[in-house]
């Protein structure tokens, strides 16, 4: 997901979290400050040590991406999502013991850095994994841009309606909510059930990509293509005309498949064959893996909201309306 993308799920979340829990709103300040720090977990500055370009965000699918010689930092996401699992719950308890808006502060940062590597485990570059990065656009990622703040979620059990008017929308259900939450936080994961969120997410990301399809017009007849056509799992071959420190970059990575790094586009050619977009196929997939984003980062909150009276506590709400 590219930055305003982590700004919409992450707010998304919050609004379902609230509604779920039927807490009175708005938070707005917390909302806002959420969704910044989950997207700030993506910024180059120098008061975070340069963080950024030492940790790479994506998933160590089938352990193949290892630290390399010539790379400085880490080029998958474990380390670094471990260690704000950590700081979270250091802060947590820094808020339980003195409420203020400097704890408050960083119990939320922390929650918007972590949901934001939730999120790229629902993106299929950075879990399959793709390399990407400065110079080399994800056109998914390009193209989902596009729905930012106006894909909606809602809470709406039976169902699903398909009227025009709700193409936007994102229906979830109590139950879909509930089990999710059970499988993370209410079976045995351990003492870092979020850790596990991490492993599962991009597992569940894999099978979508694995088992989902999206139908394309080919040479003007509808055809059906699997989304492994995009993303092709397993370590790409070095192409001819990769220089020598893309290959390295990419070394033990995935790669795009015989369609190309062209979801999302309107057209494109493959050999001979001429494709164009369906909006509504492209939008059904989309949709798919923000719907699964959202849910996981419901998960984060409800995770800090059991381990903290962050919500709920008088003290840190007042302190929290009082941010401007």
């Amino acid at each position: 997901m590219n930055r305003i993308n982590h700004i919409d799920c992450s707010e998304l979340a919050f609004d379902l979290f609230l509604q779920l829990r039927g807490i009175p709103g708005p938070r707005q300040e917390m909302r806002d400050f959420l969704g910044m720090s989950s997207a700030s977990e993506d910024d180059v500055t120098f008061s975070t040590h340069l963080q950024r370009p030492f940790n790479w965000h994506f998933y160590n699918n089938g352990g193949t991406v290892g630290d390399h010689a010539l790379v400085p930092g880490h080029r998958t996401s474990e380390r670094r999502y471990l260690s704000l699992l950590e700081k979270l719950d250091k802060y947590i308890k820094k808020c339980s013991e003195k409420p203020g808006r400097h704890t408050l502060e960083d119990v939320i940062e922390a929650t918007g850095r972590i949901m934001h590597h939730v999120q790229d485990m629902s993106t299929p570059s950075h879990t399959i994994p793709v390399y990407h990065g400065p110079g080399l656009a994800d056109h998914y990622e390009s193209a989902i841009e596009s729905y930012a703040g106006r894909l909606k979620i809602r809470v709406k059990e039976g169902k699903i309606s398909t009227k025009e008017d709700d193409r936007l929308f994102i229906d979830i259900s109590s139950s879909e909510t509930a089990a999710a939450i059970a499988r993370t936080l209410d079976s045995d994961q351990g003492e870092r059930p979020l850790l596990g969120l991490y492993e599962s997410s991009a597992q569940a990301t894999l099978a979508i990509i694995r088992q989902e399809s999206v139908d394309l017009l080919c040479d003007g007849r509808r055809q059906t293509c699997p989304l492994g056509q995009f993303w092709r799992e397993y370590p790409a071959d070095s192409g001819e005309g990769e220089s020598f420190w893309v290959k390295i970059l990419s070394e033990g990575f995935g790669c795009y498949g015989p369609l190309g790094n062209s979801f999302g586009k309107a057209s494109f050619s493959v050999g001979a064959a001429f494709y164009e977009g369906i909006p509504e196929e492209y939008l059904r997939i989309y949709k798919t893996f923000i719907k699964k984003a959202a849910i996981e980062s419901l998960v984060v909150l409800e995770f800090v909201a059991r381990n903290s009276d962050i919500f709920t506590n008088p003290a840190i709400i007042s302190e929290a309306l009082s941010w401007n």
